[in-house]
C-alpha cells in the first residue's frame, strides 16, 4: 500500500456504524467515516480554460473507523494519509476500473482561519 500525504480541508465528518440486515453480507458490521473535504488547504481561484471548469470539487470517501478519535475541529486542515485504488465506475452499460485515492489515515493540523474581513 502507497503512502501519499494529501493536506486538505475536512468539510464535514459523520462516523457511521451498522448490522447489515439482509443478503450474502448478512449479519456484518460495517463501520467508518463518512467524510467531505476540499483537496487543498487553502482557497484561491482555480481556472481549466480548456475543460471549462472552475475551482475544486468537493470530495468525498468513507475513513477508517479507527480513526475517529483524530478528529479535530471540522471544518479542519488535515493531512491524509491516502493509497491509490481501482475504483469501479459505471460508464454507459459497463464497469471499468479507475484509479482513486482512498483515505486510509487523518491526521489534525489547525483549525480553518476566518477569511479576511472585506
Amino acid at each position: 500500500m502507497n503512502n501519499i500525504k494529501v493536506k486538505a480541508t475536512l468539510l464535514f465528518a459523520r462516523p457511521y456504524s451498522f448490522t447489515q440486515n439482509d443478503g450474502a453480507n448478512k449479519g456484518e458490521v460495517l463501520e467508518g467515516i463518512k467524510i467531505e473535504y476540499y483537496p487543498e488547504d487553502n482557497f484561491h481561484p482555480i481556472e481549466d480554460k480548456e475543460a471549462g471548469t472552475y475551482g475544486n470539487q468537493i470530495l468525498s470517501d468513507n475513513a477508517p473507523y479507527s480513526e475517529l478519535s483524530n478528529l479535530g475541529a471540522v471544518p479542519g486542515i488535515y493531512e491524509f494519509g491516502c493509497s491509490m485504488v481501482n475504483a469501479k465506475v459505471r460508464s454507459g452499460n459497463m464497469d471499468k476500473l479507475v484509479p482513486r485515492l482512498k483515505v486510509n489515515t487523518i491526521k489534525f493540523i489547525s483549525e480553518c482561519q476566518p477569511p479576511a474581513k472585506v
